[in-house]
């Protein structure tokens, strides 16, 4: 598979599984399984650990294992860019949606400041070509230096999994 296929196939992917993430919260919804819009996104991301833990099926000792190696997973897919949460729940220039806190630049990975190093160049309107040209190679830079720690990561995850469980991963597009 080429890889800008297989970089489509985890955004849609990434994109199906908020979805149906957003269309389970329960008491919280709205008619339509839409949330009401109060979720932070550290809410969010624990209700799809709980999710992933509940589809899974693990013992209490093996999630204690598999959580930290799983939210590394979903921390660098989203770094890499493979998912589309990321633009779910800020505005356009970066800004955090209502309700929400930005996160502090120091806890930002290299991406995370790349991607916003380029939308502030792009919000100014007399940024040159090769500025943006030149913002816009660190983030495809950075984003491939997390690819890589992302592969890693996988395959350190998939070394304690079941069958069963990486299946489960797999239908969750939290594994490829």
């Amino acid at each position: 598979m080429r890889p800008a296929a297989t970089a489509k196939t985890a955004i849609l992917a990434g994109a199906f599984a908020i979805l149906g993430l957003m269309g389970s919260f329960g008491e919280d919804a709205q008619p339509g399984g839409r949330p009401r819009g109060n979720w932070t996104p550290e809410q969010m991301r624990q209700r799809q650990l709980e999710q992933i833990k509940e589809r899974m099926k693990p013992t209490d000792e093996e999630w204690k294992a598999l959580q930290p190696k799983i939210e590394k997973v979903l921390t660098l897919s989203a770094d890499a860019g493979l998912t589309v949460g990321r633009g779910l729940f800020g505005r356009r220039g970066g800004q955090p949606a209502a309700g929400t806190e930005a996160t502090p630049a120091a806890a930002q990975s290299d991406a995370e400041k790349a991607a916003a190093e380029l939308q502030k160049t792009l919000d100014n309107a007399e940024a040159k070509a090769e500025e943006i040209q030149a913002k816009m190679k660190a983030l495809q830079d950075a984003r491939g230096k997390t690819r890589q720690q992302l592969t890693e990561a996988k395959a350190a995850l998939r070394e304690g999994l079941t069958p069963r469980q990486e299946a489960q991963l797999v239908l969750m597009a939290v594994l490829d």
